[in-house]
């Protein structure tokens, strides 16, 4: 809890420690998160009310340190791998590929073959066919790179060994796909091909 919690004594013990991983910080009203990488802050993202802009950057991070002065607010802490880190980080400014790929309408091995020939950068977040979210996976260049799982039994986790037995069951269940590319880097226009695509949700 923020009421008994110093965040600026916490991540000076962080830095001393080298700590990688991220910082959750909840509010009844707004919710962000900080990213570290070896006692650093490299990035932050902050969700403010209902209709409101998504900050990123140096003004969220501004903005979650003044924050957590206030008594009502929730701290989760989440230790990474250095790597880990960075690839969050990175693909805070995204845009959308696709939205509502249907593996019913869409080859997966074709998909991952495109995403590698175009050297894609981003990622791909995984719903089941009920919207229930069950991961994502992340790209740098084309090549998958690391593995989010999201689960009910257990606690979500991170992991690159993940990613193959991860594919084989959305080939296998079926899923929808929104896939989205990190900010600044090259379109992918063969994505385009309409034997990958698939119904749009609304």
């Amino acid at each position: 809890m923020t009421a008994y919690t110093d965040l600026s004594a916490l991540l000076s013990t962080l830095k001393a420690e080298g700590f990688s991983g991220t910082i959750e910080i909840e509010f009844p009203e707004k919710k962000g998160i900080l990213f570290i990488d070896s006692g650093d802050i490299i990035n932050g993202e902050v969700k403010l009310d209902v209709g409101a802009k998504r900050l990123t950057g140096p003004e969220a991070i501004r903005t979650l340190l003044s924050l957590s002065n206030q008594k009502d607010g929730v701290l989760n802490i989440y230790q990474l791998s250095p790597e880990q880190v960075v690839i969050l980080a990175s693909n805070l400014h995204h845009e959308i590929v696709f939205k509502g790929l249907s593996t019913d309408f869409t080859r997966l091995d074709r998909l991952l073959f495109k995403l590698k020939e175009e050297k894609h950068t981003g990622f791909i977040e995984v719903f089941s066919k009920t919207q229930k979210p069950l991961g994502v996976l992340f790209f740098q260049d084309g090549e998958p790179n690391e593995m989010y799982t999201i689960s009910d039994s257990g606690p979500s986790t991170f992991g690159r060994k993940s990613i193959p037995s991860f594919v084989e069951s959305v080939v296998r269940e079926g899923a929808i796909l929104d896939i989205y590319r990190a900010e600044g880097k090259k379109p992918a226009p063969s994505l385009c091909n309409p034997s990958l695509q698939g119904k749009r949700r609304d």
